[in-house]
């Protein structure tokens, strides 16, 4: 499974399990290190980071910039996301949620199956309670605004 395949699974369910105003892939966020892999804004205006992980280097590659991120994590808490997920292959899940509980106590884990089904296996602690002010940021994005539209164009069942 791919970096790739995960998005699309994101992208089909974002609407269905978020109440999302918009979502966004590859964002970088203002003041802060780093571009996150998927973010949802919700119509509450509370942010949800996804960081998509598909192999076992990429997971614990995150360990080795520690001390990059808790910086990081320190600023986010009032300008980067409210919730923060993992999103792995089924195949990961067994040996990385233990390491996922240790090393990102705050961290949801979202699982996404061969077949494509979205799992909610652990829910994130909120990092902060404000919402954003504005989502100008994110909605320069071209990409963004690329994927909205196409988000317009499903159809509501």
């Amino acid at each position: 499974m791919t970096a790739d395949d995960i998005k699309a699974v994101l992208w089909r369910e974002s609407e269905l399990r978020w109440n999302t105003l918009i979502a966004c892939e590859e964002l970088r966020y203002p003041y802060l290190f780093g571009i996150a892999d998927f973010i949802i804004v919700r119509r509450d205006m509370l942010t949800i980071e996804i960081e998509i992980k598909v192999n076992k280097s990429d997971l614990t590659f995150n360990e080795t910039q520690k001390k990059k991120w808790k910086y990081n994590w320190d600023a986010a808490k009032t300008v980067g996301p409210n919730y923060f997920y993992f999103c792995i292959p089924e195949t990961m899940y067994e040996w990385s949620i233990e390491f996922i509980k240790e090393s990102w106590p705050f961290a949801g884990v979202l699982v996404v199956t061969d077949e494509g089904l979205l799992i909610f296996k652990r829910r994130p602690k909120r990092i902060h309670n404000t919402p954003l002010k504005s989502i100008r940021f994110i909605a320069r994005s071209i990409y963004c605004k690329l994927r909205l539209e196409k988000m317009k164009e499903l159809p509501n069942e």
